[in-house]
């Protein structure tokens, strides 16, 4: 398996526990001025026997889908909505809101920000958050759009897929809503950050001798899972004056807040410079960590 974060829930510190499972699966989007799929009489054996072998997604996408475009790099968008003409396309390096299913061709769905009862979550485009077809579809979408993204198996999971959830070589279709981009809370000196999730009452500790607790994933456009601790689970410390972590990390963390869910995107002098970081960090490259704080302990 290669070594992608699969659930968005995993690299937010929300994790999917409940992947896979028929019974949970939601229902796929429907539009319900375009055509509600309905249940059919359980009184009609025949109409019971069709229904157990169609598939809902492909009888959504023959109802509502209003264009199709396939790309050279294997990635086909069908867009359901379209968002206002002018609105860029979403770029690399910006943070966005979406509210997604991933489904199966067969029409299973396997994943979902509704899972965890979330109408959004925020992704990273172009640091693979996700396998590379994510990254390549939402850079060709813009804020108000709803498409279905077709990621053939090399730009998914390949030919091992994935344990029992992503059969081999299997095509993915990625519904997503493109609902708003997020400005960084902070951008300065080479550091972007973005803060999500804050307790409202929690306050700055100033005090050095304290200690940070928290989990992180990294990531750059080239490589997913720079490091990955929500996969492992364990917990990283930082003491301000360390030198056990970057120098934009230092900076974030020193300014954290118990609770705080952050993204954030360090230029390469704030993270591993000309030199980069043996064959996870090319050189002069800039690095995407997603980070929550679990505690801060005062000594």
């Amino acid at each position: 398996m290669k070594p992608y974060i699969f659930f968005l829930a995993l690299t937010f510190a929300m994790i999917v526990a409940s992947c896979g499972s028929e019974d949970s699966s939601p229902k796929p989007p429907v539009n319900n001025s375009k055509g509600t799929i309905r249940k059919q009489n359980t009184q009609d054996t025949s109409k019971e026997k069709d229904t157990a072998n169609s598939n809902p997604m492909k009888e959504f996408d023959a109802n509502n889908v209003i264009r199709k475009k396939a790309f050279d790099d294997g990635i086909q968008v069908e867009w359901i909505a379209e968002g206002f003409p002018n609105n860029p396309l979403l770029k690399r390096g910006e943070v966005c809101l979406i509210d997604y299913r991933l489904g199966l061709t067969d029409g299973k769905i396997i994943d979902g920000n509704n899972r965890l009862e979330l109408p959004f979550i925020p992704f990273m485009v172009g640091y693979n958050m996700q396998t590379p077809g994510w990254d390549l579809g939402l850079e060709k979408l813009k804020v108000g759009d709803f498409a279905k993204i077709q990621i053939p198996a090399d730009l998914a999971f390949g030919k091992k897929g994935l344990a029992s959830i992503v059969p081999p070589n299997a095509t993915l279709w990625l519904y997503v809503k493109v609902i708003s981009k997020v400005s960084p809370s902070y951008n300065q000196d080479g550091i972007k950050t973005w803060v999500f999730s804050q307790d409202p009452t929690a306050k700055v500790i100033s005090n050095k001798n304290r200690e940070i607790i928290y989990e992180a994933s990294s990531s750059t456009p080239s490589k997913a899972n720079v490091q990955n601790t929500f996969a492992k689970p364990m917990k990283l410390n930082y003491i301000p004056g360390q030198l056990n972590v970057i120098p934009g990390m230092r900076k974030v963390l020193e300014s954290a807040k118990v609770k705080d869910k952050i993204f954030a995107l360090f230029e390469p002098n704030q993270a591993y410079g000309k030199e980069g970081f043996g064959n996870l960090v090319k050189p002069n490259e800039r690095v995407f960590y997603n980070i929550t704080v679990q505690s801060i302990r005062e000594f």
